[in-house]
């Protein structure tokens, strides 16, 4: 093996001998990483420097019960004073045991004080000393897990059907409950009932389907189901209109006369029954004239004898005017 002297002789040599700017290159960044690598080997024979490093915490509590609504602190910063190679390995997390927080009753605070574990760190860092702990409070939102059962409903005013389609039944769920289970806060947020939405279909016919819980808002929150199964039905009704005669009741004179004598109603029936027919006269349109407005001489138009098959029904004009003349 060559001696040094027979090293630093060729080197010096080197930059005398005839060669290529890039072999000059190669030897000059040799030197530099050998002199780079002196230095910093002797720097950490250093036994005064000063720095910051993140000292480990954990917190320790009952993780079945209670559950951090966000995520907990798990260092601390701090200055320490020591030699090179201490501070080096403290700065990779070498050598550090964590700082244990119990929590006995993790919603009692939201707080840990770091002057109360001050000598647990010193204690735990013998080769290096301790100067200052950089910040006084470490935060934390612990809460109770709680589990909640809920009724679901499902948002019939957002349900969209086709065009002249109604829904003619109750809406059945299935399950009729959710069960949430997460941070208390959390939990206890939801609305009661639990709105399922039926989303942007439009509908033309009978509905059995599943659709999905809406979003819980954090993954911290749990439900047992992630579907709702809807049942309700859906008809078609056909409209019609048809101008009928009003009747005037409890006329004491039947000269009376009265306008208009016939209005123009509007109504549907739903597709199977337009074959439909009562024993009497489907609509009929009374005028009683023992309600007869005295300040106008009008009278509300009532709806009487409505077929149990016609719906929506409506009327051009609600009342009528008696002519005493």
């Amino acid at each position: 093996m060559k001696s040094a002297e027979e090293i630093i002789e060729k080197l010096r040599s080197s930059f005398h001998a005839p060669s290529r700017k890039d072999e000059k290159l190669k030897v000059v960044i040799f030197c530099i990483v050998i002199s780079t690598t002196f230095w910093f080997f002797s720097a950490l024979n250093k036994t005064d420097y000063t720095t910051q490093i993140q000292y480990p915490v954990k917190f320790e509590y009952d993780e079945e019960n209670y559950v951090p609504v966000v995520e907990l602190p798990n260092r601390i910063p701090v200055e320490v004073t020591g030699g090179g190679w201490d501070l080096m390995t403290r700065s990779f997390g070498f050598g550090m045991e964590p700082i244990v927080v119990n929590l006995t009753d993790p919603t009692a605070s939201k707080y840990q004080l770091t002057s109360q574990l001050r000598g647990d760190i010193s204690a735990n860092m013998t080769d290096i000393n301790l100067n200052y702990i950089l910040t006084d409070t470490l935060f934390y939102n612990i809460q109770r897990r709680i589990k909640r059962r809920i009724p679901i409903a499902f948002d019939s005013i957002s349900i969209i059907v086709d065009e002249a389609h109604e829904i003619t039944s109750p809406i059945t769920l299935e399950p009729e409950f959710i069960d949430l289970e997460g941070p208390e806060n959390l939990v206890n947020a939801f609305s009661d009932p639990f709105i399922v939405y039926p989303g942007s279909d439009s509908f033309d016919e009978d509905v059995d389907e599943q659709f999905e819980i809406p979003s819980l808002g954090s993954s911290l929150v749990q439900a047992n189901i992630t579907e709702v199964r809807a049942k309700f039905e859906v008809t078609e009704f056909v409209e019609f209109d048809e101008i009928i005669r009003v009747q005037l009741i409890n006329s004491p004179d039947s000269t009376l006369t009265f306008s208009p004598t016939g209005i123009r109603v509007f109504y549907s029936k739903r597709e199977d029954d337009l074959d439909a027919r009562s024993d009497t006269t489907e609509l009929s349109l009374i005028a009683d004239l023992n309600l007869v407005d005295p300040t106008d001489s009008t009278v509300m138009v009532k709806i009487d004898l409505q077929a149990p098959f016609i719906h929506n029904v409506r009327v051009t004009t609600s009342r009528v005017k008696i002519n005493y003349e």
